[in-house]
């Protein structure tokens, strides 16, 4: 059976307060005999939360949420990134023709190697050596690639932060946070087992579980949302790939960096 480290993308822990039974053993001093006393006590305990590495199905299945949010926006009118690039260069607007070519050929190329990103990230752990080889080059294209992105968009910001095909990027990230964050828990000597933090089987029931908890949060979501949300998103656009990555994101989370 695969271990289960071997099916984390990543893992971390948070402190929570809960009620734990507790055993003593008291002791008759005329009889020696030996009282267990079991009580509830609040304490701070540790619970692990993990990141579980995307199954083949689920990162099908993520490539048809994305088309599918896409279609609907699209319908409703909303422009992708390109079409607005297009629509601007078209009209004599903020963008040239040329940075319109440039943005589009990006955009492109940046769809194209994310879709290498994931299904070799799904794997990291169990790469040949030519694959970590391309994992890696993979990663640095994504990175360069938004960085050219950026460097021309960040005069005309305000034009593509509502274009379908981000707005469908950020449904893709929420799926993947809904169906692979699960808490661990340990119970006596057997082995871990793992809880769904969203309830449900199909990503439609896990939103709703998703509804519930941002309309009333406790303190123990409170602490993982937005880790788990920075964790995805940066893992899905190619900018984490390794457990090191997750902790270096993770210590600059800690640190205010983020």
């Amino acid at each position: 059976m695969e271990k289960e480290q071997e099916k984390e993308l990543y893992s971390f822990e948070v402190k929570i307060n809960k009620d734990v039974e507790e055993t003593t053993v008291q002791v008759d001093e005329a009889t020696k005999d030996e009282t267990k006393i079991t009580k509830k006590v609040r304490k701070e305990v540790p619970v692990r939360v993990v990141l579980k590495r995307p199954t083949r199905r689920q990162v099908e299945k993520a490539e048809l949420v994305y088309t599918v949010k896409l279609s609907e926006l699209m319908k409703l009118g909303v422009l992708t990134r390109a079409m607005v690039t297009k629509k601007y260069a078209d009209t004599g607007g903020v963008l040239t023709e040329q940075e319109a070519q440039y943005l589009t050929s990006r955009y492109k190329r940046l769809a194209e190697i994310q879709r290498d990103f994931v299904n070799l990230s799904i794997k990291a752990d169990n790469l040949s050596e030519s694959q970590k080889t391309q994992l890696s080059e993979v990663t640095d294209e994504i990175n360069t690639i938004r960085r050219e992105i950026a460097t021309t968009e960040s005069n005309y910001s305000f034009i593509f932060q509502h274009t379908s095909d981000m707005k469908a990027a950020n449904h893709v990230i929420l799926y993947y946070t809904l169906m692979l964050a699960y808490t661990e828990e340990q119970k006596g000597d057997d082995a871990p087992t793992w809880t769904a933090l969203y309830k449900g089987d199909t990503f439609e029931e896990k939103m709703e579980d998703f509804y519930k908890k941002e309309e009333d949060p406790d303190s123990f979501y409170l602490q993982v949302k937005q880790k788990l949300a920075y964790f995805v998103s940066f893992w899905y656009n190619g900018a984490i790939a390794s457990k090191e990555d997750f902790k270096k994101l993770e210590e600059d989370i800690d640190k205010g960096k983020i």
